[in-house]
């Protein structure tokens, strides 16, 4: 079974918008239907070689599973040129300033509230009725759609088990993003957060001195990783980040035990209780699927 990847289109009551999706689920879903699967989502997908990139990496970047099935969910932006609606992608990601005036980063609309609200009650439920997930998910965001994941963390860390935020404005609205991760609560999460900038954008998305209030805060209260990808620019730093942030993200569920064997409780019924019951399976500890070898 090839990989599969679908478009739909989906009508957003909170966006009062018709959105555009891109769906990849893993080889061998169709045949694999007692199998379910963790989610990644991937904004800024317009561009559809970020989308390429975050489901091809996978199959290169868990040492604890080499096939490292997931789905992935692209997320492009959405764009009207109505000078009475205009909207892009930065409406999207900025909510309603509250220290800049409109302009600068803050042109079109600022529609952080309704887009967080069309992920988080309409998007997700969605993707989780219509295929076989797993709880454990991950964000992934680029420049301002990096800023969105990291907002979304600050409004609601459950959203997710895993975020990446790549080289992320933290700029806008006079660092407002920088004071409210430092306001988060000082409780440890069972998170994970990649967080990776390039020097020679300090100043442009990024502050030095916002940086390192944001990676204080957040190594204090969930597992956190920051990259200072060298050598890279603000658009070619996608690619390492990316492998980076993965594997360190699959790290970090190694370490919590996610991948140990699980004990599992096997009910049979059978006609007469003293039938005998075999098993059998495609490893050598369950016979090689020869019946009659392995008995419960």
């Amino acid at each position: 079974d090839a990989r599969s990847i679908k478009t739909i289109k989906f009508k957003s009551e909170s966006l009062n918008q018709e959105r555009e999706v891109f769906i990849y689920t893993p080889p061998y879903y169709n045949e694999n239907i007692h199998d379910s699967y963790n989610v990644v989502y991937v904004f800024d997908s317009q561009n559809k070689s970020l989308f390429d990139l975050a489901h091809s990496a996978l199959f290169f970047s868990n040492d604890s599973d080499l096939d490292n099935p997931h789905i992935v969910v692209g997320i492009p932006a959405f764009w009207s040129d109505d000078p009475d609606y205009f909207y892009n992608r930065s409406s999207d990601f900025l909510p309603e300033p509250q220290y800049d005036k409109k302009g600068g980063w803050f042109y079109g609309q600022a529609n952080f509230k309704n887009f967080f609200k069309f992920i988080n009650t309409e998007l997700i439920p969605y993707v989780d009725a219509n295929y076989r997930t797993l709880p454990n998910r991950v964000l992934i965001g680029h420049s301002l759609s990096a800023s969105f994941v990291l907002q979304a963390f600050n409004k609601n860390p459950d959203i997710a088990k895993g975020y990446l935020v790549i080289s992320p404005n933290l700029k806008y609205d006079r660092q407002r993003l920088v004071k409210e991760v430092v306001s988060l609560e000082d409780q440890p999460l069972n998170k994970f957060v990649y967080f990776s900038h390039v020097e020679e954008d300090h100043g442009f998305v990024l502050t030095g001195d916002g940086v390192r209030q944001v990676e204080n805060k957040l190594k204090s209260i969930v597992y956190f990783e920051i990259d200072s990808i060298l050598n890279k620019s603000h658009h070619t730093t996608y690619l390492q980040s990316v492998v980076n942030g993965y594997s360190k993200y699959f790290e970090y569920l190694a370490e919590t035990g996610y991948y140990k064997p699980k004990p599992i409780k096997i009910t049979v019924k059978v006609p007469n209780k003293e039938d005998e019951v075999y098993i059998s399976g495609n490893q050598d500890n369950l016979a090689n699927y020869e019946d009659g070898k392995v008995i419960l």
